[in-house]
Parts: C-alpha cells; structure tokens; sequence
C-alpha cells in the first residue's frame, strides 16, 4: 500500500509524492509536479541512499530516500 504526501508552496508549485516498497531497498515514487513552468508526472525507481533524478523540458526533480523507520524524502531541487 502506498503512502502519499503532498505539498503546496506559495512561489507556485504543487508537489505529490506516493511511494511504495518493492524490495528491501527499492521504492517506487510515483510523482506530480505542477508549477508555472510546467508540469510532470513521472515514475521514479529509487535505491535508498542513492539519488535519482527526472528532468521534462525545463522542469526537473531530484530527490533521495533514507530509511528512518518508515522514509524521509529530502527535495532538492524543483527547479525550471
């Protein structure tokens, strides 16, 4: 079953992740990015600790899982 969180900012973009376990260390992050540059649904395989990353035009998402008793998502980077 997976979890989902989602954000809001007020410099214009929204930001939905849901996230479920395959493997001990494979997530699979399901994501939507809406923002005044665009927008973006893709479907990211992540390793923990490890970052993966997804660009469409100029729009782009990089982020990392950690395990901390269930997951921390740390967005760095929502950038257009």
């Amino acid at each position: 079953m997976p979890s989902t969180i989602k954000v809001s900012s007020d410099v214009g973009f929204t930001l939905e992740l849901s996230v479920t376990r395959l493997t001990p260390d494979t997530i699979q992050v399901v994501t939507s990015v809406e923002s005044s540059h665009g927008s973006m649904d893709p479907t990211i395989f992540v390793r923990l600790g490890q970052p993966a990353s997804v660009s469409v035009a100029d729009l782009g998402l990089e982020l990392t899982t950690r395990p901390s008793g269930g997951y921390r998502f740390l967005l760095a980077d929502v950038a257009a």
